[in-house]
């Protein structure tokens, strides 16, 4: 088929029918079935598929190809190639449906068409919440929120039925909480880990609340300038998810080649995250690599922890 004729084309590691390349998640010398069981009995065997990726992808970069057994996925790595994927391919590949039991069918696994619609329920219903958030805390009882005016908008003024704005609210409470859980937790592991950069945050916040130690407000947070930088390289050492897809509705032109309509794109951000050439020594903890001089020396698609385009997060 076309595809294949297309994928016959591009640089990739070997496949066999059925498989693909999967078999590259086995490897060595021994047999399927042992090597099987070793993963499975291995403490961590994610760490073993993660490296194998990885060296993959080192490999082949830029562009290539991998058969995730009959499925083609034209892989990307090209800060200028994910612009233009990101910014023009709105329909998530089909394997975001698996991730629906958890997430729910909502803005993140909708098909384009009706993302757009929710989108736009959505973003009224932050402007409506948005004057009232600096007194959530003080007075949560009596202001509404997000969720209350997505419940207006649903029986009030009919834009969603009910199953949608369950499955929307499914999407908030798991994307917006076990994300920032996932984050704090590698935040507070590096402060842990890395004496010298606690000391350097726990500085700026007193020199922010002073000798009275008085609790930090909404308004000092975009005072703590280090503390930002240091999220910041948490999330490029330890993105919350390491790869994002989309689906071509249309052939698209990248920077060396076109890629046809229907193919499955994979952007490995955890890889654009660690590759030498936007970030030296990419595997050393620098905060400082989020200094504004810095940020305006690389492409802004070498950091993607939200995705980017009109479906980032």
């Amino acid at each position: 088929c076309r595809l294949n004729y297309y994928a016959s084309k591009l640089v990739g590691p070997p496949a066999f029918p059925l498989i693909g390349s999967a078999f590259y998640f086995y490897g060595g010398t021994q047999s399927t079935q042992v090597k099987s069981l070793n993963l499975l009995m291995n403490s961590n065997p994610v760490s073993e598929i993660f490296e194998t990726a990885m060296r993959i992808a080192e490999k082949y970069k830029p562009l290539f190809k991998f058969w995730c057994g009959t499925k083609f996925v034209v892989i990307i790595t090209d800060p200028e190639d994910v612009k233009i994927i990101l910014n023009s391919c709105l329909e998530k590949d089909n394997y975001y449906e698996f991730a629906i039991p958890a997430l729910g069918y909502g803005l993140i696994t909708l098909p384009a068409r009706e993302w757009s619609r929710h989108r736009k329920i959505i973003i009224e219903s932050k402007k409506r919440a948005k004057y009232q958030m600096k007194d959530f805390y003080d007075g949560i009882a009596k202001k509404k929120v997000l969720l209350d005016h997505l419940i207006d908008l649903t029986y009030k003024e009919g834009n969603w039925s009910d199953k949608e704005l369950k499955e929307e609210i499914k999407t908030i409470i798991t994307a917006g909480s076990e994300t920032t859980a996932s984050t704090v937790g590698y935040v507070l592991t590096i402060l842990g880990m890395r004496q010298d950069i606690q000391d350097l945050v726990l500085e700026e916040i007193d020199s922010i609340t002073g000798s009275s130690g008085k609790d930090i407000a909404v308004e000092d947070l975009s005072k703590m300038t280090y503390l930002d930088r240091v999220i910041k390289e948490t999330l490029r050492l330890f993105p919350i998810v390491g790869m994002i897809g989309r689906y071509l509705d249309n052939n698209i032109n990248l920077k060396n080649c076109i890629l046809p309509r229907g193919s499955s794109v994979g952007i490995p951000i955890i890889f654009i995250h660690r590759l030498p050439e936007f970030w030296a020594n990419p595997l050393m903890f620098d905060p400082d690599r989020f200094l504004p001089e810095e940020v305006a020396k690389r492409h802004p698609y070498t950091f993607l922890p939200f995705s980017g385009g009109p479906r980032n997060c």
